[in-house]
């Protein structure tokens, strides 16, 4: 069964990964993901909604050294940027994303709450069972 990774993203990175500037998302904790399965693109403040799905292409984790020299043209994000999201972390994780598709609606915060009353952004990941977009009010999203 397909899982849902429900991530959060600043802004500035939706843009990038819509344009296709960012084809790897960056973290330093890897997801219990596999290729295939979809991603739940969740846009922070002052957005507050989810703007788009994509799909796991691979997980990738190397020194964040490596990682900056293997694939700092995919990663959407200044070396500057970069290396002060990493700090003192040994390993950078990236989830390389294919098939990104930007919603035609945002599904805002206070609809998903709607659904789900105690739902919290993430800060890192979660996963759900299934996510159905219909509509900017008609979408389904159940937790696993």
């Amino acid at each position: 069964m397909k899982k849902y990774l429900f991530i959060s993203v600043k802004e500035e990175y939706t843009n990038r990964i819509f344009d296709g500037t960012k084809k790897i998302e960056l973290r330093k904790a890897k997801p219990n993901v596999t290729p295939g399965d979809h991603i739940i693109i969740y846009c922070t403040s002052p957005i507050k909604a989810i703007v788009g799905v994509a799909t796991v292409k691979e997980i990738i984790a190397y020194s964040p050294q490596r990682m900056w020299k293997l694939h700092s043209k995919d990663l959407g994000i200044s070396k500057s940027a970069y290396l002060e999201y990493y700090g003192d972390s040994e390993r950078a994780i990236g989830i390389v994303l294919s098939e990104v598709e930007k919603l035609n609606y945002s599904i805002c915060l206070s609809l998903i709450k709607e659904q789900l009353p105690t739902f919290t952004p993430p800060q890192t990941y979660k996963y759900f069972i299934s996510f159905i977009p219909k509509s900017e009010r008609s979408f389904r999203l159940i937790p696993s």
